[in-house]
C-alpha cells in the first residue's frame, strides 16, 4: 500500500530559519489547496507568528506548524507529541 502523501510533513522538526518555515508554509498551503490537508485553524499572519493546525484528510494524521514568523525561528512542524522531551513513554507490562 502506498504511503499517505502527508508523510511529506515530518513527525517532529524544529524551524530553524525563515527559508525553512517558508518551505514549510508553501508545503502547507499547496497540501491543503489539494484537498490534501484540512486546515482547522489558522491564528498567525505568518509575518510575526504563525500557528497552523491541521489534519490529513485520508489517514487523520494531526498536524501543527508553529513558528515566531518574523526571524522563522523557534517553531516546529508535525506532531508535537513526537516532541522529543514530549514523548510518550513505553509502558511495562
Amino acid at each position: 500500500m502506498a504511503q499517505c502523501i502527508c508523510r511529506d510533513i515530518p513527525r517532529y522538526e524544529s524551524i530553524g530559519s525563515r527559508s525553512s518555515l517558508d518551505y514549510y508554509l508553501d508545503l502547507v498551503y499547496t497540501l491543503a489547496k489539494e484537498g490534501i490537508l484540512e486546515i482547522t485553524c489558522d491564528m498567525g499572519d505568518n509575518t510575526d507568528y504563525a500557528h497552523i493546525e491541521m489534519f490529513c484528510k485520508k489517514c487523520k494524521r494531526k498536524l501543527m506548524l508553529v513558528c515566531e514568523a518574523y526571524h522563522g525561528a523557534g517553531g516546529f512542524i508535525g506532531s508535537e507529541k513526537y516532541r522529543k522531551s514530549k514523548r510518550p513513554r513505553k509502558t511495562k507490562k
